[in-house]
């Protein structure tokens, strides 16, 4: 998937904290991101398990790092009768086991559900295995069901919310401090603590990001959440501040048999995106529409071309990719169905084939279909 990037300040904290759907709100904007992104969902009518995805999403990883891929974003929720991933944390090391450099993004983790000592040790230990290449977005959660199998009140979840983003901070240093009346002590501390960003969609999960000094990751592309959160970090006096607005191609799939591979592909793309609308209680803005003309039509490029697009190797972006001579090359058609809807992230195909990797190394030789 290749993402428009997104700036922010400094340099290094950029290539721990990239998400798939990432768009820049300042000028000047950093070479094309391309990254993964997994659910690990089977749906009623897949024909694979639970074993055979996760084992596919490690391999994945482990081909994706070696091809210079930027970053793999994996998510959280629970009880959800296809297996949505419920324990991101475990796979995210188990992931940073299987690679060398690719960045790790858990967007998000529903952090009024755990418990903030316990998250802080996961997370401390997931992040000794990165390396510091592990960062995450703190989500308040929003589906009933997850808070009632958690025993959380849904009502206290803000009051949870901010006081655990405090827990983890404190926690990472590695000294006992006294928490809810009692000593606590995470050890080992990590030397590269994960950086938090706060998720949400409305002014006050800005207005809360920029309170609790953190970035901000808003799940839709709303210009106006930036200009809020901005403001307010000029109220905290906090200048670190920073806003990952979703934006870029919502599906990008290369193949060379766009037809045939579709086929298979959209009854996974419309599950996802049904089932995500389906969570969305009034006035909740966590599914994002992803704009498209029906009916693209796909287009040849040629390997080299497909290597251009890539951020590590020029200064493109998805979509233009200019040649060395001042010209530019072919361009990638990026289309998605109008009708598809995707929660937090771009939908995308990663769980709907169980040889993804095979089909990756075939689609590697002569030429491919980018759509």
């Amino acid at each position: 998937m290749a993402d428009k990037a997104w700036r922010t300040k400094p340099r290094r904290l950029l290539a721990r904290i990239d998400a798939p759907g990432a768009a820049p709100i300042e000028t000047g904007a950093m070479p094309a991101m391309v990254g993964l992104r997994f659910d690990l969902r089977v749906p009623p009518f897949a024909r694979t398990t639970h074993e055979r995805q996760y084992a596919a999403c490690l391999d994945m990883c482990e081909w994706a790092d070696a091809r210079a891929f930027d970053v793999v974003a994996i998510s959280e929720h629970h009880g959800v009768e296809d297996g949505y991933m419920s324990s991101p944390v475990t796979l995210a090391a188990a992931i940073a086991a299987r690679t060398r450099r690719l960045a790790i993004n858990v967007a998000a983790i529903l952090v009024p559900l755990h418990d903030p000592i316990r998250l802080a040790e996961q997370l401390a230990t997931a992040a000794l295995v990165a390396g510091g290449r592990l960062s995450f977005v703190a989500g308040m959660g929003y589906r009933p069901e997850e808070f009632e199998m958690a025993g959380v009140e849904r009502a206290a979840r803000g009051r949870l919310f901010d006081e655990s983003v405090g827990v983890l901070r404190q926690a990472w240093t590695g000294a006992p401090f006294t928490w809810r009346g009692r000593v606590v002590r995470v050890t080992p501390a990590p030397p590269s603590p994960p950086p938090i960003l706060v998720g949400g969609s409305t002014p006050k999960a800005a207005r809360r990001a920029a309170r609790l000094r953190c970035g901000f990751f808003p799940a839709v592309g709303d210009p106006e959440l930036a200009r809020v959160y901005h403001e307010a970090c000029k109220a905290e006096g906090f200048e670190g501040g920073f806003v990952v607005l979703p934006g870029g191609p919502g599906f990008v799939h290369v193949t060379r048999d766009p037809e045939g591979d579709w086929k298979r592909i959209a009854p996974y793309a419309l599950y996802d995106a049904r089932t995500y609308d389906e969570w969305q209680t009034p006035g909740q803005r966590s599914a994002v529409h992803v704009g498209g003309r029906a009916g693209l039509s796909p287009r040849r490029i040629s390997r080299r071309d497909a290597g251009g697009m890539r951020g590590d190797r020029g200064a493109a972006r998805a979509g233009a990719a200019p040649s060395a001579h001042g010209r530019d090359r072919p361009r990638a058609r990026v289309g998605q169905p109008s009708t598809l809807r995707r929660g937090g992230a771009p939908a995308h195909s990663m769980t709907a084939t169980d040889r993804p990797c095979r089909r990756f190394r075939r689609s590697e030789q002569g030429e491919s279909t980018a759509w």
